[in-house]
């Protein structure tokens, strides 16, 4: 399979994104090339959680992200995340974060993946990744850190997943004059909630429901 990859504009970490990633025509006579955003936004993270007498507050909040990529409807792809990234979100950093800014090469996109890996094999000797993403043979995708019923505690998560995003129908860029944005968001306010209230983040018991809330609270928003 042949890639194409996006301009090396589209790697530019920015400090704050527009809260909004909207699809728009531009105006005016000048023609200018089809853009894309890709961002991140994970929400709620300043609410504090409460269920009986439990509370909890989430204020740290780091994952990785790799391999994020649109898929052409003639079966070329466009990566727009490659080597694994680590991502930090806070209760005051910006949030959404920003993952791709670019060019869109006019054609035809059927859909979008991005993948939620473990930290690579190395860490934390290189690529920007915390050195607490590894423990012995050991290695996470997203490491939570908060506060639970007055103590802090630190979840890590082993699982990793491949976000699947089908455009129905495709999406047709054209050559000039459009932005598409495309939003993917998880509502962090559901992740240690469980039938009988909070889930307790230091009981391995837990792990594998707060990671089903975790993981399959993945959504993207897309271009209208």
């Amino acid at each position: 399979m042949k890639n194409s990859i996006v301009n090396k504009s589209i790697y530019l970490a920015l400090l704050l994104i527009t809260p909004l990633l909207i699809s728009s025509c531009l105006s005016g006579e000048n023609q200018v090339t089809s853009r894309v955003q890709v961002g991140l936004e994970l929400q709620n993270m300043d609410d504090t959680l409460r269920a009986g007498q439990d509370t909890m507050m989430i204020e740290n909040i780091r994952l990785i992200l790799s391999d994020g990529f649109f898929m052409q409807s003639a079966g070329d792809t466009l990566f727009f995340v490659q080597n694994e990234r680590q991502f930090t979100f806070t209760q005051q950093s910006s949030n959404p974060a920003l993952l791709a800014s670019g060019t869109f090469p006019p054609t035809k996109y059927k859909s979008m993946e991005v993948s939620i890996p473990k930290a690579p094999a190395g860490v934390p000797s290189g690529g920007g990744i915390d050195g607490d993403f590894t423990d012995g043979n050991k290695r996470y995708t997203m490491i939570i850190s908060g506060n639970y019923n007055g103590e802090q505690f630190t979840y890590k998560s082993e699982r990793d997943t491949t976000l699947t995003y089908p455009f129905n129908p495709a999406i047709e860029v054209p050559e000039f004059n459009q932005v598409f944005g495309f939003l993917i968001t998880n509502d962090t306010s559901r992740w240690f909630f469980g039938p009988n209230g909070l889930l307790d983040p230091n009981d391995p018991q837990n792990s594998k429901e707060i990671n089903d809330n975790i993981f399959q609270s993945f959504q993207i928003d897309l271009p209208e």
